[in-house]
């Protein structure tokens, strides 16, 4: 423990602040005493220890964090990945309908139906390949 001693002294109409007693000169106006508890070794070392324990277990929460975060961002761009090949697959699709439509409409009356039917299948395909997951 620490103790200290306050003196508030009145001189002239000027207020100071001492640790020693007023002078004859000067009119005290309080005095105050304070004490201070410094801890003990152990207390110390206590408070030592739990700090080094939560920021141990802080850096374990940041870690558990991060991996998360690592996990979640890699997941999004998986299903990015996936999104982006389904809709090219579904556009090279609608490109092949648009050409069997081509192949129809400038087909031969010979070969006409032959194009009609590579056309439903063409169209078949590219619903399947468009059709939302």
């Amino acid at each position: 423990m620490a103790f200290a001693d306050i003196y508030q002294c009145d001189q002239n109409g000027q207020i100071q602040y001492s640790q020693s007693p007023c002078t004859v000169n000067q009119k005290q106006l309080a005095h105050n005493s304070i004490t201070t508890n410094t801890p003990s070794k152990e207390a110390q070392q206590a408070a030592q220890n739990r700090y080094l324990r939560e920021k141990a277990e802080l850096n374990k929460l940041e870690q558990q964090r991060v991996k998360e975060q690592e996990k979640q961002e890699k997941a999004a761009a998986k299903q990015l990945a996936k999104s982006q090949q389904h809709k090219a697959a579904c556009d090279k699709a609608q490109l092949q309908v648009k050409w069997a439509k081509e192949d129809t409409t400038s087909a031969a009356p010979k070969s006409e139906a032959k194009a009609n039917l590579k056309l439903k299948r063409v169209k078949e395909k590219a619903a399947l390949a468009c059709k939302s997951n």
